[in-house]
């Protein structure tokens, strides 16, 4: 039976998709929140900030307004105006993204993190299509990538254990139960376009155990294969062509002019015909270097 191990979990901290996607959530949670505050600060209202900025983060209602932005496919997931939201968000994100990165390495959440985040809007904008429902609200949250990764990890390890306090042993479907129930406390199950995306989530982390577990392995491997290279200073420096030294007669030493006896007749037979005028500096150096020998 497998036990949570601290220390396996920090030996992939410098690798992990967990440290990463709180990473990047926290740095846009700082960044809006900076630029709310200096725009009411400069009396803007707050409904400026919502139009100009938010909403063209978060994910509309339908497909129409997303084809004008389709960037918020990816950046929806990665925001949310509540920072106890994002807290708890980020502790369910660790407790289930710990596990695989324990048992089977690091670079395998983020897919998981990704996918579950982009089939769940498209879900959601396809039911609102089919449905013709159309207003102005605007979906931002982790919930249908979260919801990929509880579930992924659900069903690839159940049983797997952690040991609380008191040597009391609690294993994971215990949390996948207990995640589940706050969910459906914090948001309203009769929401239709709420249930696309956690449908989203929960169809990616099947998929992943059961219908793509080839594709998930070979997105993982190609995003090793770009770490590896982007960690590679070599691949980012210019190098510089060694200039190769060209030499003549006059510049080499004497142990590497090669001169026989043929050539040393013809230009004993120049110098008898033209005189010594008529060598080049080349054969006046090969001939005195060769009569000190």
């Amino acid at each position: 039976m497998n036990k949570y191990s601290s220390t396996s979990f920090f030996a992939f901290t410098s690798k992990s998709d967990i440290i990463k996607i709180i990473t990047i959530t926290s740095l846009i949670f700082v960044i809006l929140q900076f630029i709310r505050i200096t725009l009411l600060i400069g009396g803007e209202d707050e409904t400026y900030y919502i139009q100009s900025i938010w909403n063209k983060l978060t994910l509309p209602s339908t497909f129409q307004e997303v084809l004008y932005q389709p960037w918020c496919l990816l950046t929806y997931m990665f925001c949310d105006m509540g920072f106890m939201q994002i807290i708890g968000n980020m502790i369910w994100l660790w407790v289930f993204g710990s596990v695989i990165e324990d048992l089977l390495g690091s670079l395998r959440i983020f897919p998981i993190y990704i996918f579950s985040g982009i089939l769940g809007a498209l879900l959601l904008l396809g039911f609102n299509t089919l449905t013709h429902t159309s207003n102005t609200f605007h979906f931002s949250g982790a919930m249908a990538a979260l919801t990929g990764v509880v579930v992924a990890t659900s069903l690839y390890k159940p049983k797997y254990t952690f040991w609380i306090l008191f040597n009391t042993r609690i294993e994971l479907w215990v949390f996948t139960i207990v995640y589940f129930i706050l969910l459906s406390i914090s948001k309203p199950w009769q929401n239709s376009s709420m249930l696309c995306l956690i449908l989203g989530g929960v169809l990616i982390g099947i998929a992943y155990n059961y219908g793509l577990p080839s594709f998930f392995e070979s997105t993982t491997n190609g995003l090793k294969r770009m770490s590896a290279y982007m960690s590679n200073n070599n691949n980012f420096v210019v190098k510089s062509k060694r200039k190769k030294n060209t030499y003549t007669n006059t510049d080499l030493p004497f142990n590497t002019i090669n001169i026989n006896e043929k050539k040393l007749d013809a230009l004993l037979d120049k110098i008898n015909k033209f005189g010594m005028q008529s060598l080049s500096e080349s054969e006046l150096r090969s001939l005195n270097e060769y009569s000190k020998k």
